[in-house]
């Protein structure tokens, strides 16, 4: 234990000191506009299969300002895993097991500017997590796919967690509901320092993605309504030609029962010319949220990829969010993961630790 502990902390040095150095290399005229560090670990055991296992991920940004509207991103994680996965799903069952230790990731860096308060653009490293795929019901559950559908993760070599590559992104928000996405990546993401710049179209083809968003913020904390379609486009990559996937996600609260909000999410997408592991995917789920004066949340999900093998695979996940503290949550779930002709039941325990300003 001892041991294990004290490589986390040369990793947490290690990210954090990168982080810090970007803030004020500068000098001091520089301002943090934003900042954020995140630690969770989670114990993980298959209760059908007996077999435990341990994983943690440390994560840290900053957006640096450097000018009116405009600056550098930096991101960056660490991770560490022992007796993972616990069960050989296809999906993912944790979102948070990055697969092979490293004590550094580099996930962004960048200059990002945006203009009139409407247009943002944005030219560096970066992954298409954060943009696309991260809101607050897809957030909450702990199976990867929520987070970014199989259509897309298992097609493509995507710049997703916990991989990145070059990229020009664009934005666009006419007003506070409405958001218009675009990004170009290179078509090989990869987590190596002396892959991650690389620009060669010729040989890696191109990614591009993008999405229509309408999120209607509420003026309290209750959840809020977002409705998002998007697409993704490869030119060139290993099969040549142009090879397609479109996705849908729909997240809307439906009513109140005293202080909490009952929330729906309905997911689905479709890759045409599927040759790799998923041809389609589909998704539902029930939040309920601010429940009594602990104001923790119960959410019940389920959702299905369809193989192009036909190998089909579904998780069902219960999961509890438990806030302890101001900065801390209690994260119980457990995952029932049914697919090749067998059931594996999940336990998992995390625990988040959060800090921004």
């Amino acid at each position: 234990m001892e041991l294990i502990m004290t490589r986390l902390s040369k990793r947490a040095v290690t990210t954090l000191s990168l982080l810090y150095f970007c803030a004020f290399a500068e000098g001091k005229d520089s301002v943090v506009s934003e900042w954020n560090v995140s630690f969770q670990t989670e114990g993980q055991w298959n209760i059908s299969g007996g077999k435990a296992g341990w994983v943690n991920l440390l994560e840290a940004g900053i957006d640096l300002e450097l000018w009116d509207d405009g600056g550098m991103e930096v991101a960056a994680l660490s991770s560490y895993a022992t007796g993972t996965p616990v069960v050989d799903d296809v999906q993912g069952y944790s979102n948070l097991d990055a697969g092979e230790d490293k004590a550094f990731r580099l996930m962004k860096a960048g200059i990002g500017h945006t203009f009139d308060d409407k247009f943002y653009v944005f030219a560096g490293l970066r992954s298409m997590d954060e943009d696309y795929f991260n809101t607050p019901i897809t957030s909450f559950f702990t199976g990867s796919s929520y987070g970014i559908f199989p259509v897309v993760s298992m097609e493509y070599e995507v710049p997703t967690f916990p991989l990145s590559a070059l990229s020009l992104h664009v934005e666009y928000s006419p007003d506070d509901n409405w958001t218009v996405r675009e990004s170009l990546y290179n078509g090989v993401a990869s987590d190596r320092l002396g892959r991650q710049f690389r620009f060669c179209p010729a040989s890696d083809g191109l990614l591009n993605i993008g999405s229509v968003t309408y999120a209607h913020e509420e003026d309290d904390d209750e959840m809020s309504p977002v409705y998002s379609l998007g697409y993704i486009l490869e030119f060139g990559g290993g099969e040549g030609g142009v090879k397609s996937s479109y996705w849908a996600n729909l997240e809307q609260p439906v009513a109140e029962i005293g202080e909490s909000v009952v929330s729906v999410m309905l997911q689905g997408g479709y890759c045409q010319r599927a040759v790799e592991e998923s041809r389609g995917y589909a998704a539902g789920a029930l939040l309920v949220s601010d429940i009594s004066k602990l104001d923790f949340s119960v959410g019940l999900a389920a959702n299905r990829a369809f193989s192009v093998a036909g190998a089909d695979e579904t998780d069902v996940e219960l999961m509890v969010d438990v806030p302890v503290w101001e900065y801390v949550s209690v994260q119980p779930a457990v995952h029932c993961v049914i697919g090749d002709g067998s059931c594996n039941v999940v336990g998992l325990l995390r625990v988040v630790f959060e800090i921004g300003g």
